[in-house]
């Protein structure tokens, strides 16, 4: 591998997941059929209906209250949102954790073949973690990191339902820093949601490199601009 690269000039490397490394993820439309999930949990109580119109909900509320700076440290748990949801109202306990789950495997996406052969050959150079903005516990996506092969390679794995914040909060990137031991300006954060991913990212003194595979430009009222922009956290290999 040539020193040249850009991703030489750091010590390790962090990554979002959804939309950097995980793809077909939130598939919370009507046609992604949550009954078939929730029946496959031993779900019966509620109709496909009730079911769908608590999901559509619950997904309405979430992304509202990831507008709100005030929002993103502390912000609520999925578990509260659910219990927040008029349809919930008197619902027996294991019926919401049966919704949670639901939830949590349309929130879920795959890893791709080619994404996963990406983390191995940038693994060889650098330590890899994950700092990742998710509604809903950790237990799916740890699921599907394991089934693509590609668990191992990742540690921290920086979740932000598992510390009550969201990026860009600069909590959830400290905590990465401190479980990597190396200064922030020799770790470089990929990521591909400028707001949260690159801006949350420098404003800690991380590298930035922003996925952006459709060339849109920065959000307006920001100055600072990522150091790389790149179609896919494969272009690292040979830029």
């Amino acid at each position: 591998m040539s020193p040249s690269r850009f991703i030489d000039r750091y010590q390790a490397v962090l990554l979002d997941v959804c939309g950097t490394l995980m793809f077909n993820y939130d598939r919370f439309a009507e046609q992604d059929d949550h009954y078939i999930t929730y029946t496959q949990l031993a779900g019966s109580a509620l109709s496909p209906g009730e079911l769908y119109a608590i999901i559509h909900q619950l997904h309405l509320d979430i992304m509202a209250a990831e507008q709100v700076e005030a929002n993103f440290d502390p912000f609520p748990s999925l578990g509260e949102f659910i219990r927040n949801v008029p349809a919930t109202q008197g619902m027996i306990e294991d019926e919401r954790d049966r919704i949670a789950q639901v939830f949590a495997r349309h929130e879920c996406g795959r890893i791709p073949i080619a994404i996963a052969d990406a983390l191995y050959m940038l693994s060889e150079t650098h330590p890899l973690g994950i700092v990742s903005n998710i509604w809903s516990l950790a237990p799916a996506f740890e699921a599907e990191l394991e089934r693509a092969g590609v668990r191992e390679l990742l540690y921290p794995r920086v979740w932000s339902a598992d510390y009550g914040c969201i990026k860009p909060a600069e909590k959830l990137f400290r905590i990465a820093l401190e479980e990597l031991d190396a200064p922030p300006d020799r770790v470089l954060y990929v990521g591909d949601t400028y707001m949260r991913d690159v801006v949350g990212a420098q404003r800690v003194g991380m590298g930035t490199a922003w996925v952006n595979p459709k060339g849109i430009p920065a959000p307006d009222g920001y100055s600072l601009q990522a150091d790389l922009v790149i179609r896919s956290i494969t272009d690292l290999l040979a830029r």
